[in-house]
This record gives structure tokens, sequence and C-alpha cells, in this order.
């Protein structure tokens, strides 16, 4: 006949070989000691405010980590009235309704004058509560000027403010069918991105999307005009070389074309030879070197620029006055 075995958590060994050590600390049926020991688990870690419930399960133990006795567990909750949930088996099991305000909550499981300890619950506002709401626009889009569009205070129905880092997209539908598409985080409770209008021809529909709520406002573009007539020198700064100044370039809206604006310079020769430069406008200006040579005048120059395309003949002269080294 088989020999009789014994069954525990550890594994099946022969009865005679099993010690009463042994079957203190690792017998599957429920023990009659007293609770020493309290495993917490809560779950899922993060709610939506007044969202779905959520779970906790203890896991109460003998101290030789045996199940114990049916018994009363009371869960606590930060701010809230203690629940009490039956124990069978070793298990405690309680359902609970999300919180409406969001933060992080400690739960913790008491029996018999024995405590867990704590863990973590976060509670984040209702994104599909949230009514984004664009602030307008500070006047008309200006080519090569920074402006920001940003939201009023995210908050949901219960009034809790949506969560920093939580992502928001930016969508610009210009009426010229293109797209400008920015994706930011929320910060301190708001969007706020900046936006540099550059090689874009025209205003458009902006919509505000976080998460699965969003909105749209209108914008309006204003092109840019030279306030004066593009103006440019020309000099030699050493034999065999000409050198190109271009500016003031002051917009009609009473401002010099902000530094890093794209510029493109095509110069033609008086005998019909062409260069070609591009590069960015700084403190107004725009300064290269051409490859012509300082006898072809005069010099036919095509300016291009956010102001436009201006065209201008230019001939050689002294170099500029506030010239503040060689280009």
């Amino acid at each position: 006949m088989a020999e009789p075995v014994h069954r525990d958590a550890f594994g099946i060994l022969p009865a005679s070989a099993v010690s009463p050590e042994r079957m203190q600390w690792a017998d599957l049926r429920p023990s009659t000691n007293e609770p020493v020991h309290i495993l917490l688990f809560v779950g899922p870690k993060s709610l939506q405010a007044g969202g779905p419930q959520g779970n906790a399960v203890a896991l109460v133990t003998d101290m030789w980590g045996n199940l114990v006795p049916d018994g009363q567990v009371t869960f606590q909750r930060d701010g809230f009235t203690p629940m009490d949930a039956t124990l069978h088996d070793g298990l405690a099991h309680l359902r609970f309704a999300a919180p409406t305000r969001a933060g992080t909550y400690d739960i913790h499981a008491t029996i018999d004058g024995q405590q867990s300890a704590r863990a973590q619950l976060r509670v984040t506002a209702a994104l599909s509560s949230i009514s984004p709401i664009l602030v307008p626009a500070d006047g008309p889009l200006r080519p090569e000027k920074l402006t920001t569009f940003a939201s009023r205070d995210l908050r949901d129905r219960y009034g809790n403010p949506v969560e920093n880092g939580t992502a928001a997209t930016l969508m610009l539908q210009h009426n010229d069918g293109t797209l400008s598409h920015v994706v930011a985080p929320v910060v301190a409770g708001r969007v706020q991105v900046p936006f540099l209008p550059r090689d874009v021809d025209a205003g458009g529909t902006l919509a505000l999307s976080v998460g699965a709520q969003d909105t749209a406002a209108s914008v309006q573009f204003a092109p840019l005009a030279a306030d004066v007539p593009v103006a440019a020198q020309l000099w030699t700064p050493t034999a065999g070389l000409l050198a190109l100044r271009v500016g003031p370039l002051t917009t009609d809206a009473g401002y010099l074309l902000p530094d890093g604006a794209p510029i493109t310079v095509q110069a033609t020769a008086s005998q019909g030879a062409t260069d070609t430069r591009t590069g960015w406008v700084r403190d107004g200006h725009f300064q290269t070197l051409l490859s012509l040579r300082p006898a072809t005048q005069p010099v036919r120059l095509t300016i291009e620029t956010a102001l436009g395309i201006a065209e201008l003949h230019v001939e050689t002269g002294p170099a500029p006055a506030d010239l503040p080294g060689a280009p």
C-alpha cells in the first residue's frame, strides 16, 4: 500500500517525515492562532474621481504564515468612515467608491489590534468631464512674432484641476489647407503653448484637445509689410570682396523683423552673374559676403523675407558707420 503523504503550501512529503514545527508554519488549513501579519493590496493604484470602484484585499496570517480563521477586518481610508469586511479563509475583500476629490489617499487594514502597512491610492481628475476653453487670441497672428495659445483653468465636474503633465493637443487648421500641430503638457492646471508663425500664410481654426474633450476657436492672420522701403548697402572690405548689408527691416507693426527670421537675397551683377545667399535676420539686419566682383555694378538685389519680396539696385559705397566689424 502507498505510504501516507502530507500536502502543504511547500510541497508533498511522507507523513512520517513531517515535524511538529512544520505542521505549525506550513499547514494549509486555517490556523487557530491569533492574527499577526496583514498584507494589504489596493488596486487599481490610480482611480478617476467619481469613476469606477476600487478594490482592497487583506491577507491575514499568524506568526507562522498560516491563514487565520474567519473574522472582521476594518479598512480605514484618509478622510472617510472606516469600513468593515468579513475575513474568510484568511482573505477579506472590500469594494469602495472612488472619491470625488483628487489626491493621494492612505489606506490601512486592522484586525484584533494589528494593523497593516499603509497602501497608497491615487485619484486623478475625471478627464471625461473636462470642458476646455481657449483664451481669445491677442489680435491676429503676425509672421515671425511669437504668440501664445492658452486655455483657461482645466477642471473636472468636481472642481479638480487636471494633473501636471497631462498631454494636450493643439491643432491649427489653416485656411489654405495646411496644419500646425503641437503637443504640450498641462502645467498648473492650464495649457500654454508658444507659437511662432513661420512659413504660415493664413489663419484658420484652432482646436484644443484634452483627454476625449475638445474645443475650437477662430484665429485670424495679418501679413506683415515693410514700414519703410527695404534698404541695402554694398562696400568692399578688402580687395576682391564685396560685402552686403540689408536693413533695417522694419515692419508695419512697429518693430524690427525678429532675430532668426529667414531671408534670401539674390544678387545679379550688371554682366549677368548671380549669387544667392540665405540666412537669418539679426538685430533687424542681414550681412553677408558676395562672390561677385566689386567692379560689376550696379547690382540688382531681390530680397525675400516675411515682409514680402523687394527689388532694388545698389552700387558700392562706404562701409556703414555703425558696422561692428568685418563681415
